[in-house]
């Protein structure tokens, strides 16, 4: 059933949230966070609220447009239909790439790795930007000046060569041989070691001076979206896949998790704006031995540090959720309870030394005290949930079992972030 409204009752969200530190039910058994996936795998689907237009509603596409975020592709196109990249290279003395010797790897970016005809290794990426302006381009070129005038002691990320404008190209070092962090982690390879470096890095960066020269974004970044969360745009509506329509379906008319994603978003409004990746994910580190480059630098800016914290944190709490689902499990609809609470207790229990690692170095690095940074980074851990929920429901039929039982941890995160920042391993004091 559909409601086409054009305004929505509003209620204004608590302001700020608590304290780590503060609450005397701090939770730090795994098992706690896993037993609150009950709250999505048995919801019943309520009507969806979607937007026939603008003017005065809630939303229009002059404010959210939630096509201007990228999805994930597979395939890049044949250099030949790129001559922008040959041009690119020639500029920069490169020469070019043999196309019939050139790998693609997958992203939401077009990108082609090889050895030029002089013998340099690079790798050519194209940022995926549908806003003519390239927002994303100009923000990993700024992460570029930033890093150039501000050398980050043990950030390492993989050196540009250069840039074109018009095309939207980054040509980089190819750091030929090294793993994604996603790679590590199926072969359960990723250590305590990266996680520390990891912590070091992120903490070193958020720790960084800046300059206004460096043009570094202050605009917020656009998710989680409290207008969409509201009401969603009817375009947005016809577009969308079952499985993102039912994605909604489960947190519109949840006015508590609004509510708390409302007060998320004020409370990093609030915070000290500092040097950020802006969207870091176990899939954006490269490994090379013990060392960890840190990549895709599109959505850096000037923001709240507690969000890529709580991002690397919630990718991790995301994978221990799919580890609910066994590689022999044929039909995942068939968990009990028992089971998904069973499994998802044992794959928070295993990943929660790395999560403990990545903040002890983090706090090395950057020993300033906020004393809501585990809090807002814990909150948006539980943001990750239904961020990955929303990017896998653009190319799923359906939201299975273990998917809302993983929204169900996001949001008991969300909910009550200063409970369960001791089980998500940011309680770690240096």
């Amino acid at each position: 059933m559909l409601f086409v409204v054009c305004q929505t009752a509003f209620r204004a969200p608590s302001k700020g949230l608590p304290a780590a530190g503060n609450s005397t039910s701090v939770r730090r058994d795994p098992e706690s966070a896993i037993r609150a996936s009950e709250h999505f795998r048995g919801a019943v689907q309520q009507p969806l609220v979607a937007q026939a237009h603008t003017g005065d509603a809630v939303l229009s596409h002059d404010t959210v447009d939630i096509h201007s975020i990228p999805r994930q592709q597979v395939v890049s196109p044949h250099l030949s239909a790129v001559p922008e990249v040959a041009r690119v290279l020639r500029r920069l003395g490169l020469g070019c790439l043999p196309a019939g010797a050139v790998e693609s790897f997958a992203g939401r970016n077009d990108n082609w790795a090889g050895t030029t005809s002089t013998g340099a290794a690079v790798f050519v990426k194209q940022v995926a930007d549908r806003d003519p302006a390239r927002p994303g381009f100009h923000r990993a070129v700024s992460f570029e000046r930033f890093i150039a005038r501000t050398p980050v002691p043990g950030l390492l990320a993989p050196r540009c060569v250069g840039w074109d404008e018009p095309s939207g190209l980054q040509v980089f070092a190819w750091l030929r041989g090294t793993r994604s962090g996603a790679e590590l982690i199926a072969d359960r390879a990723f250590a305590e070691v990266h996680a520390h470096q990891v912590g070091r890095a992120i903490g070193a960066l958020h720790g960084a001076g800046f300059d206004e020269r460096d043009g570094i974004d202050r605009t917020p970044p656009p998710l989680p979206s409290v207008e969409l969360l509201r009401a969603l745009p009817l375009r947005h509506f016809l577009e969308a896949t079952a499985a993102e329509l039912a994605f909604w379906q489960l947190l519109q008319p949840d006015r508590q998790l609004v509510d708390a994603l409302a007060a998320l978003r004020e409370a990093e409004a609030a915070a000290e704006p500092r040097p950020v990746h802006g969207d870091l994910r176990l899939d954006q580190l490269l490994v090379d031995g013990d060392a960890v480059f840190v990549t895709d630098w599109e959505e850096f800016r000037l923001g709240d540090p507690a969000r890529d914290v709580g991002g690397f944190v919630g990718d991790w709490l995301s994978y221990a959720v799919r580890g609910i689902t066994a590689v022999d499990d044929a039909d995942t609809t068939a968990l009990s309870d028992h089971d998904i609470i069973a499994r998802g207790t044992a794959e928070l229990t295993r990943v929660r030394p790395l999560l403990r690692s990545f903040w002890a170095g983090y706090r090395q690095a950057r020993p300033v005290r906020d004393p809501q940074l585990e809090s807002r980074a814990t909150a948006f851990a539980g943001w990750h949930m239904f961020d990955r929920l929303l990017a896998t429901s653009q190319r799923s039929p359906r939201l299975s079992a273990v998917q809302r039982a993983g929204a169900g941890v996001g949001r008991n995160a969300v909910l009550a972030p200063q409970r369960f920042a001791g089980v998500l391993g940011l309680d770690v004091t240096v």
